[in-house]
């Protein structure tokens, strides 16, 4: 007769309580769900596949994501849907990354060689794909196109388990799961932060453009008109660059010059993206000429917090 090994892995409320459920040899000794396969999911199977294997005999992992194969956000979409529904990520097509890639890796696992400092999104999106490739998980622990609409913890403080629901795009089927563990990993960059502007309507009833940098993808809508760009991060500098091949204009909401003495060794008021060449610097004026410039005092300034 097997024995039965009495851990707390699976268990069922019965009467409003929690009840444990003895495990039969043979079953699962942890079972570990991952949610959302984009870089933080994939570095998170990669971390657990690192742990000696005799200390993770037994363990089961299963991952979700919404997405029709691994790589979360590095996943092309280049026509998204219209506004206001959400793409499922904010890459364009010539979208490079605005740091280098060496800030970009785990431990242990470099980029390919000749990989350019500021990767193109398809080197990256090449990277995670091929940490997963390396340690895949069983097709039945992988759920594509699956989207995780809750996780509830049944139990008390120190003993229970994760009953997670996920929801099958493609069939519109729901289906709960038990698990020991959760990992969440959807990312923070789906949701924009959309304001609205005075006379907003009005805008767009005249057919004009007005849409957030998430359902960016071609510059080609921007050809001969005026644009302006609210926001000086690395998306507002990348799509005004792009924009100053085709617009008429271009003006830039938030560009500023910073004074950090003691991170360019006394050299004041350089720009704020100074490692990118050919980087527009606007202060007070429109965009169109390169910043190979110093700020003099009365354009000196930090830049604002978010």
């Amino acid at each position: 007769m097997l024995a039965q090994v009495f851990l707390l892995l699976a268990a069922t409320v019965a009467s409003g309580q929690v009840v444990q459920v003895p495990l039969q040899h043979g079953q699962p000794t942890k079972r570990i769900a991952i949610v959302g396969m984009g870089a933080g999911g994939i570095a998170s199977l990669s971390g657990l596949m690192t742990v000696p294997e005799h200390m993770r005999q037994g363990w089961e992992i299963t991952a979700f994501d919404e997405r029709e194969v691994v790589g979360g956000l590095w996943v092309p979409q280049d026509n998204p849907p219209a506004p206001p529904v959400l793409p499922a990520t904010p890459l364009y097509p010539n979208l490079r990354t605005n740091g280098p890639h060496t800030i970009m890796t785990i431990p242990n696992v470099p980029v390919p060689p000749n990989t350019p400092l500021l990767a193109p999104r398809a080197k990256v999106l090449e990277y995670w794909q091929g940490i997963y490739n390396a340690t895949p998980l069983p097709a039945n622990q992988l759920y594509l196109q699956h989207s995780v609409t809750k996780a509830e913890w049944i139990g008390s403080s120190d003993r229970g388990w994760w009953k997670v629901t996920a929801i099958n795009l493609a069939s519109n089927s729901t289906r709960s799961f038990a698990f020991d563990h959760l990992l969440v990993a959807p990312g923070v960059n789906r949701i924009p932060r959309i304001p609205h502007f005075e006379g907003q309507d009005k805008w767009n009833a005249a057919g004009n453009i007005l849409f957030h940098c998430m359902w960016y993808r071609d510059p080609k809508p921007f050809t001969g008109k005026t644009a302006l760009v609210v926001g000086g991060g690395p998306s507002g500098l990348d799509m005004t660059r792009h924009l100053l091949k085709v617009a008429k204009k271009v003006n830039d909401f938030e560009f500023w010059c910073i004074y950090k003495p003691e991170l360019y060794s006394g050299i004041l008021g350089q720009c704020r993206w100074p490692w990118l060449d050919r980087t527009w610097c606007r202060v007070g004026r429109s965009f169109g000429k390169p910043c190979q410039r110093r700020c003099d005092s009365a354009e000196r300034h930090d830049a604002p917090r978010r």
